[in-house]
């Protein structure tokens, strides 16, 4: 590449464009001492090298002396008009896979089938720096389920005040995590290539700054946003063919894992909660058979008639952990929500509706905080909001109590609920209530930032097979419709069944 030329460099998928003049280092133009980047800048050179099967994903080979690099940023630039955040990462030079010569850049986050625009720039160990401006074509991206490929946009996108530029869909599809951004559109799908035997379809994500964390079958598969894909075995001698079935959240010193497993020869559905470091070691475990049936024998209570191993009696779909007091705050769709000792697994609190089987047993009903609003029925995505405790209430009666027993209440349409609670009186107030006029009795989620909420009826309409739907609104505290769009579940239901907010991707690596 030749500078102050216009230089195009045929891909896949199109080409690159380089814009030319439009290097910069940060030396006076007075000062007689030459910068590093006013040493160098006749000898950059960058060529896009797409190796990565989505069209998401690519990467640059700078050539340039790296020995005195301290570092190298991408940015890809928003649509003209857009009021999105840049994706911005910068990698420290180690970070990256260098030579003497050159190094790697990898790019993710760019839009499909669109002429993006990159901007690049080098750091050196004197402060000066040089940035180009490069233009990428993509290619479409073609989603064979024919989902996240057919968003429909119910609202666009009229606030510019929103506190968040992207997030991303949990779902039951061979796509893994999807990314998009609050004005509809697909960001990131990974090599979906490299994913190994999903179970089932890569569901729980949790995302980490340039990855996600995924619980697939007896591992931790990490997908890095540049593509890459590694694998980590779970170690839990006690536990045999662990699966996964809902959220990985944030631990106290590891990954909340919501699992089905064998213990003790006994197969147990949805009741047990691990926690596991970054190479898979079984750091806690909370099996809440045990502990709801131990407490229940010392106060007085026969739980075989509620614990009932082999039934998804508990349906786990949610689990936190709260720094505030060491503890763990677990969702039971079938039950209540419970608060238990991270620890001694001490049960401290139960929030739920009081109409279901659960309550007609007196040692947990002791347990029960006093509130006089609606509490949660078949509640979905706990998350710690400042001093609040939000969730999405779907409004969904027990769907697995032993014959004749009561099932509790439903409501019309779910909520998004925040719940201040006081330990001292065993009281819950809610404090922010959002009623968005949806239905949604499965899955589901509400997730905040700053203010601005983004919720998630995953299942409308989800018994009529061409009806059946997910809808994705964010929300102001105002309680307005920032935007809203919606994608077909194609004839099942849950296909997004969850959706959480990236809080930023201007990354430091």
């Amino acid at each position: 590449m030749l500078r102050d030329m216009e230089v195009t460099v045929s891909i896949k998928s199109g080409f690159v464009l380089i814009l030319c003049g439009l290097f910069v280092g940060c030396n006076d133009s007075d000062n007689q001492v030459q910068s590093i980047a006013d040493t160098v800048r006749e000898q950059l050179k960058i060529t896009e090298i797409d190796e990565a099967s989505s069209v998401f994903i690519s990467s640059l080979q700078v050539d340039i002396p790296t020995a005195q690099v301290s570092s190298i940023k991408f940015e890809v630039q928003p649509r003209q008009g857009s009021v999105t955040e840049p994706i911005s990462v910068t990698y420290d030079l180690d970070s990256t896979d260098y030579s003497d010569l050159g190094l790697k850049l990898p790019i993710w986050g760019m839009y499909e089938n669109a002429l993006n625009t990159i901007d690049v720039e080098i750091s050196f160990t004197d402060n000066s720096f040089l940035s180009e401006s490069l233009q990428v074509q993509t290619g479409e991206y073609i989603d064979t389920n024919n989902i996240f490929n057919k968003i429909l946009v119910n609202q666009e996108l009229n606030r510019e005040d929103v506190t968040y530029s992207y997030f991303y869909l949990e779902n039951r599809t061979d796509q893994g995590p999807v990314i998009m951004d609050i004005e509809g559109n697909i960001r990131w799908v990974g090599n979906t290539e490299l994913y190994k035997d999903p179970d089932p379809n890569y569901l729980t994500a949790l995302f980490d700054s340039d990855r996600f964390v995924i619980h697939s079958g007896e591992s931790l598969v990490t997908l890095f946003l540049d593509g890459r894909v590694k694998e980590t075995d779970i170690v839990a001698e006690n536990l045999e063919a662990i699966s996964p079935h809902h959220e990985i959240t944030w631990g106290k010193e590891g990954y909340l894992l919501n699992i089905n497993a064998t213990k003790n020869s006994v197969y147990i559905i949805e009741a047990i909660l691990i926690e596991v470091d970054e190479n898979g070691v079984l750091i806690n475990e909370w099996d809440f058979g045990e502990i709801i049936s131990n407490f229940m024998l010392e106060n007085g209570d026969d739980p075989s008639s509620f614990v009932r191993d082999g039934i998804d009696w508990f349906h786990m779909n949610s689990a936190i952990y709260d720094p505030s007091d060491n503890s763990i705050i677990a969702s039971s769709r079938e039950n209540f929500v419970i608060k238990v000792d991270y620890d001694t697994k001490e049960i401290i609190w139960i929030l739920g509706d009081e109409t279901k089987y659960w309550a007609t047993f007196p040692s947990l009903l002791a347990l029960s905080l006093f509130s006089s609003d609606i509490k949660p029925m078949g509640e979905h995505a706990l998350s710690l909001v400042d001093d609040t405790l939000m969730l999405f209430n779907n409004g969904q009666a027990s769907f697995n109590q032993p014959d004749s027993a009561p099932v509790g209440d439903k409501l019309s349409s779910s909520l998004g609920m925040k719940w201040v609670i006081d330990e001292s009186t065993m009281s819950a107030d809610v404090v922010w209530q959002y009623d968005g006029g949806i239905y949604s009795d499965i899955c589901s989620s509400i997730y905040e930032q700053d203010g601005a909420y983004l919720v998630t009826y995953s299942a409308v309409d989800r018994t009529n097979a061409d009806l059946s739907r997910a809808i994705i609104r964010g929300v102001s505290d105002d309680k307005s419709t920032l935007f809203e769009y919606e994608h077909s579940n194609n004839g099942s239901a849950c296909v997004t069944w969850n959706s959480d907010i990236i809080e930023t991707l201007g990354l430091t690596l």
